[in-house]
């Protein structure tokens, strides 16, 4: 009995032997008796990965999928609404700070894209630093910027902003849930309810509260901090 082995090259896997004679054709390593002139041959195939491409919050990653050796595959990254990327992720590990890039199949992959809350003091045009954490805008007043993406705003009280123009913005209260601002209708003391549907006016002559008024109902509402 003769021993025979096969090893097969960097993204390659061993597949079988042909021929006859042999003990296990589909063990790389085998023996096989000879008994007379002898041709085997080792059969060897690609391996193939797969890739797997995700985000946990904050956007859409794509890319997954199947890939041969060697292959280099594109995959993208696209935040949501008030969110920004941030860098790609394998095993912990920064791969690129690119939301479009590609990435060197040459095994198994699980790649996340990574997001971040864009913040509203660094988001919101001609803002500036007033006191740690604090900024003044030069169209939406003062607030607090917290690190998870709240805002204390000085009219408003707490608020969740959704940012994407530097100009506008969304944000959530708990009184009203979801509101617009824009730069020129804001400075009229003017927001967009998406529960009503329509303009409130606001007022903030009393620091302790302040009041909208609802022309859809044609009241005023009180807007609690």
């Amino acid at each position: 009995m003769v021993t025979i082995s096969a090893t097969p090259q960097t993204g390659y896997s061993f597949l079988q032997w042909n021929g006859g004679g042999l003990t296990n054709p589909f063990e790389s390593t085998t023996t096989i008796k000879i008994t007379e002139d002898a041709n085997i041959s080792a059969e060897f195939v690609i391996q193939y990965y797969s890739l797997s491409v995700g985000a946990e919050f904050g956007g859409d990653a794509k890319g997954s999928g199947s890939f041969r050796h060697g292959s280099v595959v594109s995959i993208s990254a696209t935040a949501a609404q008030g969110y920004q990327f941030e860098y790609w992720e394998i095993d912990g590990e920064s791969y690129s700070i690119y939301p479009f890039t590609t990435i060197d199949i040459k095994s198994d992959l699980n790649i996340s894209a990574v997001f971040s809350i864009k913040p509203l003091s660094s988001n919101l045009e001609v803002t500036s630093l007033i006191a740690l954490d604090w900024y003044d805008s030069s169209w939406f007043g003062v607030f607090f910027q917290s690190d998870n993406g709240w805002v204390y705003h000085l009219e408003f009280g707490w608020i969740f902003p959704i940012i994407n123009q530097s100009e506008n913005l969304w944000f959530w209260s708990q009184k009203l849930g979801w509101i617009w601002a824009g730069e020129e209708t804001y400075s009229e003391q003017y927001l967009w309810s998406e529960a009503f549907q329509n303009w409130i006016s606001w007022e903030n002559n009393d620091l302790d509260s302040i009041r909208y008024f609802d022309f859809l109902n044609d009241q005023w509402v009180d807007w609690e901090r």
